[in-house]
């Protein structure tokens, strides 16, 4: 058996991954604990509320087929289950969290074999003129320091006839804007939510819009199931060592923390979740 190639401990990203018996006990890193505990909340390759459904909302209204070339410009994306597993679709993501970014480097296919991740630094252009037939948005412009800047790039990398899907938190008071979005992200580098109308108005000049929801039921909804699978989580904990179950309520105590701050946003006003489709004309 000397020759013999010992098989990969799993890695654990979400508790009812493995038995109790199978965990490392050498504990684990932050950033495995965060993205465990989210996937625990929210459903498997999601990192925030409403994530997966609004993907899934995104892939029919858009009617994306895996023969398109689709990509995603934001931050903590996730929620492509569908899209990678039902559709065969591949995906292009563009991510503004660092860590999270690492994290797929040094674990590729972590989202799936069909999800292809490269870091986006808001305010800097990445996106392929005339590349995409489809693309999504995930708090995209809550990270653009100059939102004018993002339109134009979205707009230019879509092809004409492509199809834009916005899923987005926009501020209602512009004074609390920016403490709202940081409290409410995982990732709380110079976020701030912006004005809906201010957005709409740029891309009136380069695309069609086509429709607007309102999804704040629907987010505070997934943000109620989202705490009761948290409190099943903490009962699974009991059972794992204790260096990992250290950092994984560490990481349970924070996103409680950031979605609590953004469902009381959501309920009192001060923000409007919404999910938005815009469409590029044909050239003649």
């Amino acid at each position: 058996m000397s020759g013999a190639v010992r098989p990969r401990k799993p890695l654990i990203l979400m508790s009812d991954d493995v038995e109790p018996a199978h965990w490392d006990a050498s504990g684990e890193s932050d950033i495995v604990a965060r993205l465990a505990v989210c996937q625990d909340m929210w459903g498997r390759h999601s990192f925030a509320p409403g994530q997966y459904q609004a993907m899934r909302q995104a892939a029919t209204a858009l009617a994306i087929n895996k023969s398109q070339i689709y990509g995603a410009i934001g931050v903590n994306l996730g929620g492509f289950g569908f899209v990678t597993e039902e559709l065969g679709t591949h995906v292009e993501l563009f991510e503004a969290d660092p860590l999270l970014c690492d994290f797929n480097g040094s674990s590729p296919h972590f989202l799936g074999k069909l999800v292809k991740m490269e870091r986006w630094v808001p305010g800097e252009l990445r996106l392929k003129a005339g590349r995409y037939h489809r693309l999504s948005t995930f708090w995209a412009f809550a990270a653009a320091p100059d939102p004018a800047a993002l339109v134009h790039e979205i707009t230019a990398a879509l092809k004409p006839g492509g199809y834009l899907y916005i899923d987005e938190i926009w501020a209602n008071d512009a004074a609390s804007a920016r403490q709202l979005a940081c409290a409410s992200s995982l990732w709380q580098d110079n976020l701030c939510f912006r004005r809906k109308g201010e957005v709409l108005n740029l891309f009136a000049r380069e695309l069609e819009f086509r429709s607007a929801n309102e999804a704040n039921r629907l987010v505070k909804g997934d943000i109620r199931d989202g705490l009761a699978h948290a409190q099943e989580v903490t009962q699974k904990l009991k059972q794992v060592p204790d260096d990992i179950r250290k950092h994984r309520l560490i990481a349970l105590t924070k996103e409680l923390q950031r979605v609590v701050v953004l469902f009381d946003a959501l309920d009192r006003g001060a923000v409007t979740a919404t999910r938005l489709v815009f469409h590029k004309k044909k050239e003649l």
